[in-house]
């Protein structure tokens, strides 16, 4: 290995900590901001056990619950851009340019239109969500696979279907 890469790999692995030391950090601030704000002391008492009650409800019942669910969504997100960005092999690629956002709103109005009858609350239509995405994105795979049946064009930040 070059004294480049070396170079290289050591900065990747001190960006990667340094990322970490951020994530943490934004964990303890999203738990301890609040209406009621906490010091860090007061959030890791509670995150022990070892806190009041009042302040262990809040950190263990509404703002960490909270948080996981943040992180764990954020990274999702990231997956999610990293696999349409990889199967595209575009580095711009997002729902929003590819149409999986487009089409998930398309669908949402479609069964808000034909069951406005029957649904009469909104949250009956949500399960639907994750039915609607994943319609709009096979239907985006299955026109990338006709495009490159027909050989078609694909460059970094168009993509055209001849």
């Amino acid at each position: 290995m070059s004294n480049d890469a070396k170079t290289k790999e050591k900065m990747r692995i001190a960006v990667f900590f340094g990322l970490c030391i951020l994530l943490v950090a934004g964990i303890f601030v999203s738990i301890g901001s609040g209406t009621v704000s906490l010091s860090v002391g007061e959030t890791w008492a509670a995150l022990l056990g070892e806190a009041d009650a009042d302040t262990d409800r809040i950190v263990n019942l509404i703002r960490l619950p909270r948080t996981i669910v943040t992180v764990l969504v954020g990274a999702n997100l990231a997956l999610a851009g990293c696999n349409l960005q990889g199967v595209l092999h575009n580095p711009l690629a997002d729902p929003g340019i590819i149409g999986v956002s487009a089409g998930a709103g398309l669908f949402a109005m479609v069964i808000m239109l034909l069951a406005s009858v029957v649904m009469v609350v909104a949250p009956a239509v949500m399960p639907f969500d994750r039915l609607k995405s994943i319609v709009a994105a096979k239907q985006i795979a299955c026109i990338v696979r006709k495009a490159k049946r027909y050989n078609a064009t694909f460059s970094n930040s168009r993509f055209f279907i001849f």
